[in-house]
């Protein structure tokens, strides 16, 4: 399975591992500290790090729910089931409440938790549907979260569509058939700099593009384009763009 908070695979890969804290929320130092309250200000701060935390925490969790399936074919009837093989302890949240599990069936899950207050303006609570954060703090990722995140889901996008095509021989016309006919519980439409992936067909495939930082077509260092680049019967093409170069993922004559 793809790590999405481990920097943290996603949140770890880079610089994250272990740290509940990041760039993203040391933005919001300035921004806090001109409140009339230094308590409120530490408050803010010290609740963007739990929020961070708890996204880690799940994380783990969906880690060990798929450690789990792999292993018997089936999801756990609850999380107190992955203690002691998957897990050393259940964790709880920063504030002393447990994560919620739902099986929604065979092949699908969510691990959530409702958040105290409000963050990021509309983010309520952190939901991980499957393989992939369907809710989520957007605004306290760094930069380079954000591009292992959209790279992340567009591999989940990805295989969504392949799936499909093993079906139906050919292409989904749009995202919204992979929902419809229950391909992929949850497809994120959007990156997390809020800006719409972009699906075109192709006579012989398909493309997937994010756009970065600036949410336009090319762009350089966080601005780089995000790309998966199917090709059949030909070649297949899957490459990760981002802003240290190319890496090649898959290339099948």
């Amino acid at each position: 399975m793809m790590k999405l908070f481990s920097i943290i695979m996603i949140f770890g890969i880079v610089i994250m591992v272990g740290n509940s804290e990041s760039p993203a929320v040391d933005k919001y130092r300035d921004k806090i500290k001109t409140q009339d309250s230094p308590k409120i200000a530490a408050d803010v701060y010290a609740y963007y790090s739990d929020v961070r935390l708890a996204m880690r925490e799940i994380e783990t969790l969906a880690e060990a729910v798929h450690d789990y399936r792999d292993d018997h074919g089936i999801f756990p009837t609850s999380l107190q089931v992955l203690i002691p093989d998957y897990l050393d302890y259940l964790p709880v949240s920063p504030w002393n409440t447990s994560y919620d599990y739902f099986i929604i069936d065979t092949t699908n899950y969510i691990v959530q938790i409702v958040l105290p207050r409000t963050v990021c303006s509309d983010v309520t609570m952190v939901k991980h549907n499957a393989d992939s954060f369907e809710n989520y703090a957007d605004c306290l990722l760094t930069d380079e979260e954000k591009l292992w995140l959209i790279y992340n889901q567009l591999r989940r996008i990805e295989g969504g569509i392949q799936t499909y095509h093993v079906d139906y021989n050919l292409y989904p016309t749009s995202l919204q058939e992979l929902l419809d006919d229950h391909y992929i519980e949850y497809v994120p439409i959007l990156d997390p700099y809020r800006h719409p992936y972009d699906y075109q067909l192709h006579i012989n495939g398909y493309t997937l593009t994010g756009f970065g930082k600036d949410g336009k077509q090319g762009g350089t260092h966080y601005s780089t384009d995000t790309i998966i680049s199917i090709e059949v019967p030909r070649k297949t093409m899957i490459f990760f763009k981002h802003p240290f170069g190319y890496i090649l993922i898959q290339n099948q004559e």
